[in-house]
This record gives C-alpha cells, sequence and structure tokens, in this order.
C-alpha cells in the first residue's frame, strides 16, 4: 500500500499483556487507519505515533462494536475476542458466558450441583436454593445437607441407566427357562420315547422316516390301517399285501408295502427313495397316488391306491390267451374281449401318457416305464406305478451299481447312464 496509510507499520513492541488499543477515524492526511484494535505502543510511525484510543468495559471486537458476556466481577472481556477472562458470572458457562447452565447446576462457570430437591427438582442457577422444599433426609437451603438419623433418598432405580439393562437381562432369562423346560419336558420325552418304541438296528431309516411323517398330511393311525392275508405281489425290495384303511368313518382297500424281513440296507434306501417320490407325486388320475404310511412294531407300512384289474402285461396276457382260446366261443367274458378293442388299448395308451406328463410336470424320472409297472383301477383307467428307481430331477446320471431294466432303456440311457423326463417316453 502506498500513500499515507502506509506510514503506519506493525512493530509490536508491547508487553504480553499490554491493553489493546482502538485508532480513532483518521483526518485526510493523518496516516492512520481510520479504526484498528491493536496493542497499546504496537503501531508506530515513523517519525510519530499514531493516537490510541481503549474499548470502553463491557465491548470488545472491532470498533468496539460487540457486547462482552456475563463476565465475572467487572464484566470486562478479552477487547479481542470476547472470553471472559476471569471465568463467568454464577448462572452462566461458555468461553463468551453467554449461556445458562444445565439443569442441575448453578453458581460461577456452573461448576456446582444442585442439592436435593423435593421430586427431582431443579435448583435456582444463580443462587442454588430450591424453589420448592427439600427431598426427603435432606435440609440447608439449598437442600445439600443430610439429616442425621435419616437415611438418604436414592435416585429411583427405574431412572437409572441400569433399570433397562436388568430388565432385558430378566426377560432373556425367563425365555431361556421357559425353552428348557419345553425342551427337557416335553420334546425329549417324546423323542426318546419313540426312540424306545422303534429302536430296533436293521430299521432306523425307517424310523427316522416315520418321525418326519408325524403330524402331516400322510401319517396314519394304527387304528385305521388293517392289514389283510390277500397277496398281491413282491417288488425289488418289498411285499405288497392287501388291506384297509379307514378315512373319515369310510373303509376303502389299499395296497400295502412293506420292507421284506432280509431287507438290505440299500433295499431300505431305495424303499424310502420310493417313499418321498410318492409324497411328491401327489394326487392324479393316472398315477398310483401315496394314501399314507403307518409304523407297527418296528416295521413302517405304506398304504397305496388300490388296482384292482392288477398290471398291464398280465392283464393283456391274459385277455390274448383266453381271447386265443375262445376265438368262435360266445361264452367269452364280455370284459376280456372288450380289452382287446382298439378305443380300450388307446385309452390305456392315452391313460399311460397323461401319467407320464404328470411326473414330467413334477420334475420326476421313472426310469422304469413298463407295462408291469402299469396298474389298471376301476374301469381299467391306466395307473403308473412302482416309483423305486424314481429320480426327483430333470437329468439325472447314474453312478451307482443299482440294478436297472435294460430291454426298456432308451439310448441315451443304455450307452451314457444319463435319465432326462424325455427318457420315459
Amino acid at each position: 500500500m502506498t500513500g499515507p496509510m502506509s506510514s503506519c507499520v506493525n512493530q509490536p513492541e508491547g508487553p504480553l499483556g499490554a491493553s489493546l488499543r482502538t485508532m480513532p477515524t483518521g483526518g485526510k492526511n493523518t496516516g492512520c487507519p481510520s479504526s484498528a484494535i491493536y496493542w497499546q505502543d504496537s503501531w508506530r510511525h515513523s517519525s510519530r505515533s499514531c493516537p490510541v484510543v481503549e474499548c470502553p468495559p463491557g465491548l470488545y471486537g472491532a470498533n468496539c462494536s460487540q457486547t462482552c458476556g456475563m463476565c465475572k466481577s467487572t464484566g470486562s472481556c478479552d477487547p479481542v475476542n470476547g472470553f471472559c477472562l476471569g471465568g463467568c458470572s454464577a448462572g452462566w458457562e461458555g468461553t463468551h458466558c453467554l449461556q445458562n447452565c444445565t439443569a442441575g447446576l448453578y453458581g460461577p462457570n456452573c461448576k456446582l450441583r444442585c442439592g436435593q430437591c423435593l421430586g427431582g427438582g431443579y435448583c435456582d442457577i444463580i443462587s442454588g436454593m430450591c424453589p420448592g422444599a427439600c427431598a426427603d433426609g435432606w435440609e440447608g437451603d439449598k437442600c445439600d445437607i443430610a439429616i442425621s438419623g435419616v437415611l438418604k433418598t436414592r435416585p429411583a432405580f427405574h431412572s437409572t441407566p441400569l433399570f433397562p439393562i436388568v430388565v432385558i437381562c430378566l426377560v432373556a432369562a425367563v425365555i431361556s427357562l421357559c425353552t428348557f423346560f419345553t425342551y427337557f419336558v416335553c420334546v425329549r420325552p417324546r423323542k426318546t420315547a419313540l426312540r424306545r418304541l422303534y429302536a430296533e438296528p436293521t430299521n432306523d431309516h425307517i424310523n427316522n422316516t416315520y418321525e418326519q411323517i408325524v403330524g402331516s398330511p400322510w401319517e396314519l393311525q394304527r387304528g385305521q390301517l388293517s392289514l389283510g392275508n390277500e397277496f398281491l405281489g413282491n417288488g425289488q425290495f418289498g411285499n405288497v399285501k392287501k388291506g384297509h384303511v379307514k378315512i373319515n368313518g369310510v373303509k376303502k382297500p389299499v395296497a400295502i408295502k412293506s420292507l421284506k424281513d432280509n431287507a438290505s440296507e440299500k433295499d431300505k434306501e431305495d424303499f424310502l427313495n420310493e417313499f418321498a417320490i410318492l409324497k411328491r407325486v401327489g394326487k392324479h388320475e393316472n398315477v398310483v397316488c401315496l394314501v399314507g404310511a403307518c409304523h407297527i412294531r418296528g416295521v413302517m407300512y405304506v398304504a397305496m391306491e388300490y388296482a384292482k384289474h392288477g398290471d398291464l402285461r398280465t392283464f393283456l396276457r391274459n385277455s390274448r390267451r383266453f381271447t386265443s382260446l375262445h376265438e368262435y366261443d360266445n361264452t367269452a367274458s364280455p370284459f376280456l374281449l372288450a380289452a382287446l378293442k382298439p378305443q380300450t388299448l388307446i385309452n390305456l395308451a392315452l391313460g399311460t401318457a397323461k401319467g407320464l406328463k404328470h411326473l414330467s410336470e413334477q420334475q420326476i424320472i421313472h426310469r422304469d416305464v413298463a407295462a408291469r409297472n402299469v396298474l389298471l383301477g376301476d374301469k381299467l383307467v391306466a395307473k403308473i406305478a412302482d416309483f423305486g428307481l424314481s429320480k426327483n430331477d430333470q437329468t439325472y446320471v447314474k453312478t451307482s451299481s443299482t440294478r436297472v431294466p435294460i430291454r426298456w432303456m432308451a439310448v441315451e440311457s443304455l450307452f451314457n447312464n444319463t435319465y432326462t423326463l424325455q427318457s420315459d417316453v
């Protein structure tokens, strides 16, 4: 800067605590700032000193335009930043002493804590006196003197930070106790009873599977199932007998399958696999559906739909043999003769195709579709049965040594051991 204003330079020579001054408005050629805050004797002119003026008490800042806060004693503050160097008056706090004391505190700089006012009230921020009476066990103007022989009143427990933690811990403890009680008194004894009731080394898989159907729609009570002596046939790993199931007061015939006495572990796995597939198949007119399952003296019985006309292969062979013997005999059975009509054969093929379509929609690969595994229900309705080799998948690659029907297998299954939904057709 050039001209007269540049003749005053800042050369601080005064002591650290020297009072601050403000320049009055200078004239045209005074050579001093029009207004400034500065240390006394710190502004020097090259040939003369600029005039100095102190801020009045209670003011600070440029041109002494700002008012000091509630400073202690004289009420004066630092003329530059406004800090109360001697502290705040009673009832005030902060660097500029412009904030009232926080509730519960009083006095200079709010350093003192209120006494025990009645009802948990707060004292006056200046005097520290309670606006009303003192709490029980306390006396004095500020309620800070404990009465001799009287127990001091403690803050209510529910108002302390410890209260919610204790409540949470108590609730968690009650829930834990209820859980342990339910398990050890109700659940565990029931499982133990089931294990004792069905504990046979050769039927572990059956027991586990039966526990899975307890309470499910497939569970049959012992009184609902009656096992007959009529032998319907035997499969790879099980025997099939005719029986009856009583549901909603109605008794209907069923085919009941159970494991052979000498069944191997592999046979048990296949039996359980067929049971799992039957549960997934659901209900369909052209599929032998699951009715339910029952566990009797360590043996699991699976009840399925009963097809009174047997399997398709036997039926066709009997029909062919009967027709050839009675080709010119008018006494031939009308039922067997009807089975040989083209329309009847078409209906059988169509019903089988519908059953395969349903299995395909359920993502089930049968792997053993043959005439012997198609049963005939009422009115010669074709029903696909025997899910012992079935898999619940779109594509299955055989890696085990399970026996398979080579005569009915698709080409890709023969050479690549690959089974798909299409290879069943």
